[in-house]
């Protein structure tokens, strides 16, 4: 592989991958897509690089635990952007990675509310280990900059109280994401520029309304998503109903 970083995702053929797919060739100079397919398996473009994993979707916990191979094989030293797949969109390639130096480890982004202003995650609060993690931003585990040596600390992190469960919730991952970068904070920059978290911004992401977000921070125009001085961010990450948001995205 040419580039320099790494650009991973892990999915199976699921509606808007191909959006992930055919937008990542703007990533293309710096980093090299990869994805970890899951069953059912999917034709992605000549550009990325496929390593199949023969089972079905393990959820969005799980996921985690299976890219600790993933990342050794493909260099621990390397910086990846780890990101979900149907999801997200790359309008550009995000410009400063190499400019930090070896105490920065990752780079994360909110999502514009607090932990505890979150739904899924408000049961988990009563629990002594997460009640600090309250009034903190909630910070976005379906996207984030990571080098990979600490990438995998992460995952044993995960795993490792994963294992002590009978059933993994829904949303857990979110949760242990953010209690991990609680710990780590000396080691993790926030940068609200490197992606645009849609998920709980629009004004109406239900009726798909085209307009400003509700802070303020962008808004859709001509198919793009833009900043206040309507300059492209480099990447979009929409979930639940806001998802269909990015059916009103353009690829240039």
């Amino acid at each position: 592989m040419g580039a320099s970083h790494i650009l991973l995702t892990a999915s199976n053929n699921i509606a808007g991958v191909q959006r992930w797919v055919e937008s990542s060739t703007v990533m293309t100079e710096q980093f090299q897509p990869v994805i970890a397919m899951y069953r059912d398996h999917f034709t992605a473009q000549p550009h990325c690089k496929v390593l199949k994993i023969d089972q079905q979707w393990p959820g969005n916990v799980k996921r985690f635990i299976h890219m600790k191979s993933v990342i050794t094989h493909l260099g621990a030293n390397r910086w990846f952007l780890w990101s979900d797949c149907a999801d997200v969109v790359f309008q550009r390639a995000p410009v400063f990675f190499d400019t930090f130096g070896k105490d920065i480890r990752a780079i994360v982004c909110s999502e514009g509310v607090t932990v505890g202003e979150k739904p899924e995650l408000a049961p988990f609060l009563s629990n002594p280990r997460f009640s600090s993690l309250k009034d903190l931003p909630l910070h976005n585990a379906g996207f984030f900059a990571i080098r990979g040596d600490f990438f995998i600390e992460f995952i044993d992190f995960i795993s490792s109280v994963v294992a002590t469960m009978k059933v993994v919730p829904t949303g857990v991952d979110q949760l242990l994401f953010n209690y991990w970068i609680a710990q780590k904070r000396q080691s993790i920059i926030t940068n609200e520029s490197l992606c645009l978290n849609v998920s709980n911004r629009f004004i109406d992401t239900e009726n798909c309304t085209v307009g400003d977000l509700k802070d303020g921070q962008g808004m859709l125009v001509n198919g793009r998503f833009v900043n206040r001085l309507e300059a492209e961010y480099p990447i979009i990450h929409a979930n639940g109903t806001s998802k269909m948001i990015l059916q009103r995205w353009k690829q240039k």
